[in-house]
């Protein structure tokens, strides 16, 4: 081939190049080596055309941004006649920028070899590839900035167990620096057990693909470089890398959770919701615990039992929210009174508080002193315009060991049995511990425990005392009254064992059982004028009205007796109105509908609301026995008892007096107007053969 069909075929190759080739001269004195060629792929990608570089020196692409270091190295790299590959921004003939690779070679087109006629350079366009690598750069910069930063503890690893990435959090968790730790293998942040499964785990998941723990969150134990081991929830993903394959676990610590949940835990265990006090459970653990240093240190332990009295009636009368109220009160009261003392406060049960004091001996005197100091001020009258008249005051007993005994349970005990003495009606607000206090805990419990026999031994009789009209003097009803004749005590108070039948829910069958017996015995007592049986008086309790069972119970009484309805009167107490207003007021207002007459018990004690008058279906008053035992001895009562009459009358309502013993109080009565009477002084209570007799051989009149 010819010289030049070689040239040709040469300039038609490096034209069909896609990377540029420039070919310069070899002058290296300034302005430097001129351009003499240009292939296509160089003018496509600059924007100049061959003409218009050719004679140009190279610095027609160079700009702002092309290095000059680099620059300089290719000149010396060029004098000594080296081969210079290097990488640098050129500028296009519209000025843009563009990322270049290039190698530049001497070439010698004498046979010697011994000089330099041209330099060529073939370029590559690598703008693009420049851009990822360096969106790789930030990207990596940013996740390694991600892994410096973040709080969980992220580990790399290979499918070979080592570690190829460990951040500063894991080096905390862990105990391990990441010199220490990358390039180990991971057993050594594993206890033994899962050590010996991890590979096989891996192994597994890459023979088959079954991930039981990749992408699996999860809670491990893992190990410190100390060998200490602690709770971590890991996840491990596979990264998707591969040459090694990658995968990635985070790790986050559950020591701190763990704990807060033991502690959670702990303190919904042992401590009361509503004050933040320990609880009887709880309590008792330290009451032992306060026993056992005083044992080491010779001295005593006082615990004191307090309750706040009334407390069911506030909740009845003005909701639970404003019980709960009295109650946190009550806390920040007693937490005040002992904040200097060695002791703790403890939470019995809703409204009863546990005070423990160490280094207190069993003295009547420094144990009065002290309980009297803890229930001073814990008192809250929620007396209003309308609202009931209550006082809740605090009571207490006391203990102390070890002359009350010697274990937590004992204590608490004896301090409870004297608590009990100090919530009886009147009595004072604190008892000491006493053979007498716990002979009374354990006869109540005793009494307690005959009553749920007492309905099916026929234990429970009823006794009707006499009704009078005050102005006739005749005999005109009876009020029913139940009593207990317990096989070894006898007739028991009906102060003992009524409250008892209220608190167990047994007045519910016992009332009813009262319902029935007493209807069908009215029955046989007949006002020989009228023709019609004697009205009778029921007493009903809260705790019937809360049954649900109430209306049905005294519907059925009454069809089953043929008892005449409006000659039934049911008497209620002051405090049944301090319930549930919306569901006693329905009830009554059924039971007045029906046409049975309703009597307000006791008024003038307790909690009297005028508002009670107006509010509900209320046809007569019961005047209490405190007032009438006034007539005579109080002007001051007795002015108060014409009120009550003159106010029976301006609202129609019928007036009983209660607990008549005296011919001058019942002259005062009945010259004042009260209609109706009852009393010892002229009829005591009769079982239903002595109240025939009495009614034949008084020919129903006084």
């Amino acid at each position: 081939m010819h010289f030049k069909d070689k040239h040709q075929l040469l300039e038609l190759a490096v034209n069909q190049s896609s990377e540029p080739v420039v070919i310069t001269d070899a002058q290296l004195e300034e302005p430097g080596p001129h351009i003499i060629y240009v292939n296509n792929a160089f003018t496509r990608l600059t924007g100049y055309t061959a003409d218009e570089v050719i004679g140009a020196t190279p610095r027609l692409l160079q700009g702002p941004a092309t290095d000059r270091e680099m620059l300089d190295r290719l000149k010396e790299a060029l004098k000594a006649g080296q081969y210079f590959k290097a990488e640098t921004w050129n500028y296009r003939k519209d000025g843009t920028p563009y990322r270049i690779q290039w190698s530049i070679a001497p070439v010698c087109t004498h046979d010697s070899g011994q000089c330099i006629d041209y330099f060529v350079s073939v370029q590559r366009d690598v703008t693009e590839l420049y851009n990822a690598r360096q969106e790789l750069k930030s990207e990596t910069k940013r996740l390694n900035a991600i892994l410096e930063a973040a709080g969980d503890a992220i580990i790399t690893a290979d499918d070979q167990g080592l570690i190829r990435q460990f951040n500063p959090a894991a080096e905390r968790m862990f105990g391990y620096s990441a010199e220490q730790a990358v390039g180990s293998p991971l057993s050594i942040i594993m206890p033994r057990t899962d050590a010996e499964r991890h590979q096989d785990y891996v192994d597994k998941y890459e023979r088959t693909g079954s991930a039981k723990v990749i992408g699996v969150g999860r809670e491990v134990e893992a190990q410190r470089a100390d060998g200490s081991r602690f709770p971590i929830d890991l996840n491990v993903n596979d990264t998707g890398l591969t040459n090694p394959r990658l995968f990635v676990g985070i790790m986050h610590d559950l020591t701190s959770r763990k704990q807060a949940e033991q502690e959670r835990l702990h303190y919904y265990a042992n401590f009361d919701s509503l004050t933040g006090l320990p609880n009887r459970r709880y309590t008792l653990t330290l009451i032992d615990e306060a026993i056992a240093r005083a044992e080491s240190s010779n001295l005593g332990v006082a615990v004191f039992a307090l309750q706040l009295a009334q407390l069911d009636l506030v909740n009845l009368g003005f909701g639970e929210k404003v019980g709960d109220s009295l109650i946190t009160q009550t806390t920040t009261s007693l937490r005040n009174r002992t904040g200097s003392e060695p002791c703790f406060i403890g939470s019995s049960e809703r409204g009863r508080f546990i005070v423990v004091m160490e280094g207190v001996e069993k003295s009547a005197q420094q144990l009065s002193t002290i309980a009297n100091e803890l229930i001073e001020g814990i008192e809250f009258d929620l007396s209003g315009t309308d609202a009931p008249e209550i006082v809740v005051r605090a009571r207490a007993g006391a203990a102390a060991f070890p002359a009350d005994g010697s274990t937590a349970a004992a204590l608490l005990g004896q301090a409870e049995s004297a608590l009990s003495l100090s919530l009886t009606k009147d009595g004072p607000a604190f008892h000491l511990a006493s053979p007498q206090a716990d002979a009374r805990l354990r006869e109540r419990l005793e009494l307690e425990a005959a009553l749920y026999k007492a309905l099916e031994r026929k234990e429970f009789f009823i006794l009707y005392q006499p009704q009078f009209d005050m102005v006739s003097g005749k005999v005109i009803g009876s009020e029913a009254l139940l009593r207990w004749q317990h096989p070894e005590k006898g007739v028991v108070s009906p102060a003992d064992f009524i409250p008892m039948l209220e608190e167990t829910g047994l007045i519910e069958t016992v009332g009813e059982w009262l319902l029935n017996e007493t209807m069908e015995q009215g029955l046989a007592w007949v006002d020989p004028d009228s023709g019609e049986p004697l009205h009778l008086a029921i007493n009903l309790s809260a705790r019937q009205f809360h049954s649900g069972r109430l209306l049905q119970q005294v519907q059925s009484a009454l069809v089953n007796s043929g008892f005449p309805v409006h000659k039934l009167k049911l008497e209620i107490t002051e405090s049944l109105l301090l319930d549930n207003l919306t569901e006693v007021l329905e009830t009554l207002n059924e039971f007045e509908q029906m046409g049975i007459e309703l009597a307000l018990d006791d008024f003038g004690t307790g909690y009297s609301s005028l508002s009670y008058l107006h509010s509900f279906p209320l046809h007569i008053l019961k005047i209490d026995q405190s007032f009438v035992d006034g007539i005579g001895k109080s002007k001051r009562l007795e002015e108060l008892l014409r009120g009550i009459v003159g106010l029976g009358y301006a609202l129609g309502m019928n007036i009983v007096a209660e607990g008549i013993e005296t011919a001058e109080q019942f002259d005062f009565l009945r010259d004042l107007g009260c209609p109706q009477g009852q009393g010892f002084g002229l009829a005591k209570p009769l079982t239903a053969s002595q109240f025939s007799s009495f009614l034949t051989s008084s020919a129903f009149s006084r």
